[in-house]
């Protein structure tokens, strides 16, 4: 139990702390609701904003128009007076004198109707949009007649002036324009004060929605000063009022507990101690010095994923007899190594049987299986074994298989995975039976034993051999005469997993190499160190 597990640690409620409390267990982040809180009330506030902005535009661009609007029923007033001037200057003028007064006539006749036409449906060209109310278009309706009386008769004085009539006749012709023009003067000067008094109307009433527009803004601010920035600062105290007395309470509740924590260090130093003596346990239980008898060369490596581990091999040499015992415990670490010790036990009580003038590697594992069938398998799983027993002298081989890796066998050219009947994992059935697989081996032949972890790490986690995998173990083997065995392992290693350096591993790894090589006259090597990384 460590410190921060012990009965009553942070357990203290202060008296304001409560409501920070509240929150962590709800999950609430207080950051997260003050940001919320200032989201909305920035937000509300650019709304309004840009209502008034957009009023304000609208404002201008509407009295601008309106301006025009104005301005040209206005000239219209004008341009009628015009009109009506000009016709009596092609009346009373003399024949020579009539060309100014018709060149200005005409002129003033197309404005006249263009702004008139301009003013009822809008034009882009002189920036007016049409929009009349329906009193002014009545008024327009009313003069229009007036208007197209006029025109009708300018057109009608433009053509006999050019020919040249004479007075009477040009004032007979122009008598409507001096006639309608009174009555559309009239009309216009109605139009435009109707403009004028409408636009002020429609300012009248921007201007209101702008000062409402502004106590809506006053409005607003007072409410969020007093629904959320005042509440935001308060509550900003508040955390950091209780942030502060929650500080104080993990203080001296560490200052309580320095005791506990310097238990559970012993705790663990004792723990530390005890995985060490296993991990030499376990060491112990492993070939430490491999034997080296005369026409073999032989070399191995183990590599655990923890500190300890399920994986446990056996090289022992006796009466012409070497055995090699590969053995899988399920899982890492203590467990695995707990597993591992039952096994290496079994093993250790059966062995002779390896050993004898005729090896039984079968009757081995039948009878470590019978054991661990009366094991508590939820305890200690189901491990797997293979075992080979070689003749140094005949250079004959024994192989069985309980659910173990099959050796590689490498003939000095061409190499295979030595399959074998595979029977099933130790402790599942009492009645299991094990095959055994006879092999002669020649000069120069190899046996490759390896664990599962090789293979998981040659393929991430999946422990199974495929001819690539073959194709890259008889190329490295091929090299064997040219390395030393530590060079050579390291490099088959680092080959096999795809790695170029040794690091955290899917699973324990053991590799375990026998070669048959010339005799040597009876002479047998020195015994050569496993190597522990």
């Amino acid at each position: 139990m460590s410190a921060f597990e012990a009965p009553g640690c942070i357990q203290k409620r202060t008296r304001n702390g409560g409501r920070m409390k509240d929150h962590l267990a709800a999950g609430t982040n207080p950051a997260t609701e003050l940001r919320r809180r200032y989201i909305l009330a920035l937000s509300l506030i650019a709304l309004v904003s840009i209502i008034s902005q957009t009023v304000i535009q609208c404002t201008i661009i509407r009295r601008n128009d309106d301006g025009r609007v104005v301005n040209i029923a206005g000239r219209q007033r004008m341009l009628s007076q015009k009109l009506t001037k000009s016709a009596m200057g092609i009346v009373s003028a003399a024949p020579e004198g009539r060309r100014t007064y018709l060149a200005e006539l005409k002129e003033t006749a197309r404005l006249i109707q263009l702004s008139h036409h301009g003013l009822i449906h809008g034009d882009k060209a002189i920036g007016i949009s049409g929009d009349n109310s329906s009193a002014i278009a009545e008024k327009y309706r009313r003069i229009e007649p007036y208007l197209l009386a006029m025109l009708d008769a300018v057109t009608n004085l433009v053509d006999k002036a050019e020919r040249s009539a004479g007075a009477e006749t040009l004032h007979a012709a122009a008598a409507p324009i001096l006639d309608y023009e009174a009555q559309f003067l009239v009309g216009m000067d109605e139009i435009t004060f109707m403009y004028d008094s409408e636009a002020r109307a429609r300012i009248d009433v921007i201007r209101a929605a702008e000062y409402a527009l502004l106590l809506l803004t006053l409005l607003l601010l007072a409410l969020e000063a007093r629904f959320i920035f005042i509440p935001t600062e308060r509550q900003i105290a508040v955390y950091f009022r209780e942030y502060t007395e929650t500080v104080k309470t993990l203080n001296d509740d560490i200052k309580r507990h320095i005791s506990l924590e310097e238990g559970n260090k012993k705790i663990v130093d004792a723990s530390r101690k005890s995985i060490e003596r296993a991990k030499i346990l376990q060491r112990w239980m492993i070939t430490q010095d491999l034997p080296m008898p005369d026409g073999y060369d032989i070399a191995a490596m183990y590599i655990p994923s923890e500190n300890l581990s399920g994986d446990m091999f056996i090289v022992r040499e006796q009466n012409g007899r070497l055995a090699v015992i590969l053995a899988d415990c399920t899982g890492h670490g203590i467990a695995a190594s707990m597993s591992a010790n039952l096994v290496w036990r079994y093993i250790y009580r059966f062995e002779h049987m390896l050993h004898d003038d005729v090896p039984a590697p079968g009757t081995f594992l039948e009878n470590i299986n019978e054991k661990l069938c009366e094991s508590p398998n939820d305890e200690f799983g189901y491990p797997t074994m293979f075992v080979a027993v070689i003749d140094t002298g005949k250079r004959k081989a024994w192989l069985a298989n309980a659910g173990g890796v099959p050796p590689f066998y490498f003939n000095g050219q061409t190499i295979k995975s030595y399959y074998q009947p595979h029977g099933l994992l130790l402790g599942l059935k009492p009645d299991s039976r094990y095959l055994v697989t006879e092999l002669v081996l020649e000069e120069n032949d190899t046996l490759f034993f390896v664990s599962d972890g090789l293979l998981e790490e040659q393929f991430h986690g999946e422990g199974t051999a495929d001819a690539d995998s073959e194709k890259l173990l008889g190329e490295v083997l091929r090299d064997y005469p040219d390395r030393g065995y530590l060079e050579n392992l390291n490099y088959l290693f680092m080959k096999l997993s795809n790695r170029d350096r040794i690091g955290p591993l899917f699973d324990d790894t053991t590799m375990v190499l026998v070669k048959a090589v010339p005799f040597r006259n009876g002479e047998a090597h020195a015994p050569r160190a496993t190597i522990f990384l």
